[in-house]
């Protein structure tokens, strides 16, 4: 596997691939009206299998990766390596396993 932080990788297109694919684990379930959801909505779906804190941190990063938020609303901060890490690890070990 490549290395989640590197120069070569883009964050953003790798969002759109998270949520890609959570569409389309619920689009099983609810049909063609998945591929309109967000991931904030997905995960609404099953927030009450996920801890609330950890995927409140994981689509506040999220929605700062694809929506640019951290550079338009005066927050001055980027994301950091570590919230890259935190971003894939909990996508991968926690909603996946949770919504398979």
């Amino acid at each position: 596997l490549p290395a989640v932080v590197a120069n070569d990788r883009d964050v953003r297109a790798d969002c759109l691939s998270m949520l890609a694919e959570t569409r389309q684990i619920f689009r099983k379930q609810y049909g063609d009206s998945a591929c309109l959801m967000s991931m904030r909505c997905c995960l609404s779906c099953v927030e009450n299998a996920l801890p609330s804190s950890q995927t409140e941190d994981f689509l506040r990063l999220y929605e700062n990766v694809l929506f640019g938020q951290h550079r338009v609303d005066g927050i001055s901060d980027s994301l950091t390596n570590d919230d890259i890490k935190f971003l894939y690890a909990f996508f991968h070990n926690t909603i996946l396993k949770e919504i398979q």
